[in-house]
């Protein structure tokens, strides 16, 4: 499956019952399906708190990406209660990731999946995004009439600062474009063959959305490696 995933949200004062819209679109072709989403609405209890993420195995790995998506919220959820009032959400997100990754170590050894996962919540008269990811499987935000942002970082060997972290660690070869040979992500959920060079700790970023931000756009890395951002946000 090569997906979509698209979440807009209406501004000014619209009724809590219709604040989100989301939608799901994928196609399907001759491999072997891989990829699941979440989507929970409510979030935490509130009903102007949403999550939704989108998983995508590789290696025949569609246990993982539907393990991950079963739990993966759950685990953020824990995290986050478990520290408020005043939660750190990166340090929320990261320890979920790492829970999430090392729930999976006796059966995603040689397989795994990438991950983008992103909560929108009210606090007060804000509407705030927050993202992690591992592995290139994109986030996009468009905002008014400006370029297209990216929110996520492409964990893979074209990223100069992974090449940089891989080539510190122990016993790695330099494979130009996959990590010892089998894998193009640097970064994923699962993998524990090669947990020495691939990590399970996202990236995170978090801003504020507003009336000029249309909609988020999370996809697959197979759509992104043949549409750049600002065609991909035309689908």
């Amino acid at each position: 499956f090569d997906m979509v995933f698209l979440f807009s949200h209406q501004t000014g004062p619209a009724p809590i019952k219709g604040f989100f819209k989301v939608g799901i679109a994928h196609s399907v072709n001759n491999s072997v399906p891989e990829n699941a989403y979440t989507l929970k609405r409510p979030f935490l209890d509130d009903a102007s708190t949403a999550f939704f993420a989108l998983f995508e195995g590789h290696r025949k790995a569609l246990d993982v990406s539907r393990t991950s998506a079963a739990y993966l919220h759950e685990l953020l959820r824990e995290n986050i209660l478990s520290s408020s009032p005043t939660p750190d959400l990166q340090q929320c997100f990261e320890n979920a990731f790492a829970r999430m990754d090392a729930h999976m170590k006796t059966f995603a050894v040689d397989r795994g999946t990438t991950a983008t996962a992103c909560m929108v919540r009210k606090c007060q008269n804000r509407l705030l995004l927050h993202v992690s990811n591992v592995g290139n499987t994109r986030a996009l935000l468009c905002r008014g009439e400006g370029p297209i942002l990216r929110l996520t970082e492409d964990h893979t060997l074209t990223s100069e600062a992974e090449k940089i972290r891989l080539a510190a660690s122990n016993s790695y070869t330099n494979s130009h474009e996959r990590v010892r040979e089998l894998l193009p992500c640097t970064r994923a959920l699962g993998d524990h063959l090669l947990k020495g060079w691939v990590i399970s700790k996202p990236h995170y970023f978090e801003c504020d959305l507003t009336p000029d931000d249309s909609f988020l756009l999370l996809l697959t890395s197979n759509i992104s490696a043949v549409l750049p951002d600002h065609e991909a946000v035309k689908l």
